[in-house]
């Protein structure tokens, strides 16, 4: 039996989740509030997003975290991977972020590049699939 190609309902299924979070890192958190998980939220935006892509190429995506990773896998099927290459510098939100740590909090600066660069990923994606 053939593979029968990537199901393009599954893909806009991870992207849908990818704009999610985007969605949630893109929120001012209230007063109080830290931007740490508006920072996960950004994180995992781009790997929902960059694992919609590889199964729009009919991969299986991994089991991590790491943009990293991700974007070197679909190095082989996108000529272009270097446009969105910064969105590596999101992985430490996968973690850091996510649990109580002695990390210094994350300044609104680095909440907003997270922001900006989730962005960058899911519509850099969105134009692909």
């Amino acid at each position: 039996m053939s593979n029968p190609g990537p199901d393009p309902a599954v893909v806009e299924r991870w992207l849908q989740a990818a704009r999610a979070d985007l969605a949630y890192a893109e929120m001012t958190p209230p007063v109080g509030v830290g931007y740490e998980q508006a920072c996960f939220h950004a994180q995992q935006a781009a790997e929902k997003a960059l694992k919609a892509l590889l199964l729009h190429y009919d991969q299986e995506p991994p089991y991590v975290h790491s943009i990293q990773v991700l974007l070197d896998r679909l190095a082989a099927y996108e000529p272009n991977i270097g446009e969105i290459a910064g969105s590596a510098a999101l992985t430490s939100h996968a973690v850091l972020t996510r649990y109580p740590s002695s990390e210094e909090p994350v300044a609104v600066d680095e909440w907003k590049l997270a922001a900006a660069l989730a962005l960058q990923v899911v519509e850099w994606v969105s134009r692909r699939v």
